[in-house]
């Protein structure tokens, strides 16, 4: 709605500045720069600007998801939410915790939650980001997640300032590409955890996940 709002500023910012321009009749310059500039022009800079602030202002978003997870993971979650919340000035409509019993079930739920055209953030890790836009990707093909939803990551890992986050860092890299990777190689069509043949590479991820802390 911003974005339309400001293409109508700028359409008429355009639209006064050719009237003034075409408006010149056969007065002297004195007399049409005295009747005609100082309005007119007024006019097209105060177009002008509105439609920059909208262009640049900051975006809200419709959704901003939070992936459901570990103690450890719902925690730093949180803490991005609430910089999120702060960066974007409270420009988020809702905040909702994706409790699918896996990242598929996540996005087959969240495809009958919207209805297309929503803006929503993904608070988590960058490839665990990547591993949903797979999905997104899947669920598309299926059918079963709407069109021109824009997705973007808010990235809840931040460098490690010593060995102990460092390492945490790491664990959480292997483990988002053992999810991600699960996801490029899989053809099937989405479906939920009960519908599924796949409870060994289940079973064997979550022996993952428990040897590496997370």
């Amino acid at each position: 709605m911003k974005k339309i709002s400001g293409f109508i500023l700028l359409i008429l910012a355009f639209i006064v500045f050719f009237f003034e321009k075409f408006s010149v009749t056969g007065n002297i310059i004195k007399d049409n720069f005295n009747m005609n500039f100082l309005p007119l022009n007024l006019i097209v800079i105060g177009l002008l600007l509105a439609s920059i602030l909208i262009f640049t202002s900051k975006k809200s978003l419709d959704y901003l998801l939070i992936p459901d997870g570990s103690e450890g993971l719902l925690k730093k979650r949180k803490q991005t939410t609430i910089k999120e919340f702060e960066r974007r000035e409270g420009n988020i409509k809702k905040v909702y915790i994706m409790k699918g019993k896996d990242s598929e079930e996540d996005i087959l739920k969240l495809g009958k939650m919207l209805k297309g055209g929503e803006r929503v953030g993904i608070v988590t890790f960058p490839e665990h980001y990547l591993e949903y836009r797979e999905l997104i990707r899947k669920a598309k093909r299926d059918h079963r997640f709407p069109k021109f939803v824009k997705v973007k990551k808010v990235n809840t890992r931040e460098p490690g300032k010593d060995f102990p986050e460092k390492w945490y860092n790491l664990k959480e890299s292997i483990y988002g590409h053992l999810g991600l990777w699960e996801e490029k190689l899989k053809k099937r069509k989405l479906d939920y955890v009960e519908n599924r043949n796949d409870k060994f590479y289940r079973k064997f991820k979550n022996v993952i996940k428990k040897i590496i802390g997370l």
